[in-house]
């Protein structure tokens, strides 16, 4: 997986210099299709119920599964992302539309967790595992931590975009080092949970560290970055491989066998959802705020045709001469910075959850 992770910003770049993304997002398909043929085919899952009731439990399968609360939760994931990624861009966050996604997001949400707790007879994700000790606290770093991470590893191809007129290769392979940071994290983590018992000093070790990252990239990330400040991201993925691979001992230090399996998907739903949201508001902070840096820092005639196409193409940046440029480059280095502040307050609240958790020698 890390292999994977690690490959992918290089590989990808190059693939969508090769062949443009639209084809790359098509290739992900037949990649999807191969790696469920092992599980298909080589993943053996018993059932517990004896073997004379398989026969009317093949006909009531459909009854099993939870398409309500699956409907619910893909329809509020979806009024959510369109509202982060679209508010302030096709329509005002103060529209009406906003506020209808809003309370719509809101609704379903309600209406997901209803059905999980009374309506749906083996829900997808049981709500109650929630009281258990330690199982919010995990869901929320791991959760914070991520999204700090994968907003960091959005921007920094980015930044290397505009500021170095990197290819997409180039930029890419700016992200190598915080997965190799991640690899690192969590093989580090798992050795010392192993070796002590201990987990909570790793959580908050792993928060810190994460958290030194975005500060590095808000305070030296200038518009002019040597090779050696590059390697700043390195912590960021040090940090969230901690803390990842903290989260899951930490969950099921005080889980029965049998709850185990419920409480790994819900957190696996959640960190999903997070990634997305994160990508999505990500994206949304960078462009109001270059928006805004661009108009109060442009004042010639020609300014909203610069200001509107160099917010929807990044190579428009490099072909600007002169002083046009280099307030373009600044505006957008300023932009970024707000990012990497919206990666170390989430970093930030993931750290103050830590110290929440209660501990128990493994």
């Amino acid at each position: 997986m890390t292999l994977g992770r690690g490959a992918g910003g290089p590989v990808g770049g190059w693939l969508t210099d090769a062949i443009g993304w639209r084809w790359l997002l098509l290739l992900q398909a037949p990649l999807i299709g191969l790696a469920a043929l092992p599980v298909i085919f080589k993943l053996k899952v018993p059932h517990p119920l004896p073997a004379t009731t398989l026969d009317g439990l093949q006909t009531s399968i459909f009854k099993r599964i939870d398409f309500l609360g699956t409907s619910l939760l893909a329809a509020a994931v979806t009024a959510t992302v369109l509202l982060v990624d679209q508010g302030g861009k096709s329509f005002s966050w103060l529209s009406w539309l906003s506020c209808s996604l809003g309370v719509t997001s809101v609704v379903l949400m309600a209406g997901f967790c209803y059905t999980e707790l009374y309506i749906a007879k083996e829900p997808i994700f049981d709500l109650r595992v929630l009281r258990r000790p330690n199982v919010l606290a995990s869901y929320l770093v791991g959760s914070l931590q991520i999204a700090a991470q994968v907003g960091m590893m959005f921007s920094v191809p980015l930044y290397f975009q505009v500021t170095k007129h990197a290819s997409t290769v180039e930029a890419g392979a700016h992200l190598v080092p915080a997965v190799l940071g991640n690899a690192s994290g969590g093989l580090f983590a798992g050795m010392f949970a192993r070796r002590t018992g201990r987990y909570k000093i790793l959580l908050v070790m792993g928060s810190i560290i994460a958290s030194s990252t975005y500060l590095l990239l808000w305070l030296r990330w200038n518009g002019h970055t040597s090779l050696l400040e590059s390697l700043y991201v390195i912590p960021g993925g040090l940090g969230t491989g901690i803390s990842s691979t903290t989260v899951f001992v930490l969950m099921t230090s005080f889980l029965e066998p049998e709850e185990i399996a419920t409480v790994t998907g819900g957190y696996i739903l959640l960190h999903t959802f997070f990634m997305t949201v994160s990508v999505t508001g990500t994206n949304a902070i960078l462009g109001f705020e270059f928006r805004t840096q661009l108009e109060h820092h442009m004042h010639e005639p020609e300014a909203p045709q610069i200001i509107r196409r160099a917010i929807s193409d990044l190579n428009y940046i490099t072909h600007l001469g002169g002083y046009l440029q280099e307030i373009v480059v600044n505006c957008y280095v300023m932009a970024l910075k707000d990012t990497y502040i919206t990666s170390l307050v989430l970093s930030a609240f993931a750290l103050l959850l830590s110290f929440s958790v209660r501990e128990i020698r493994l």
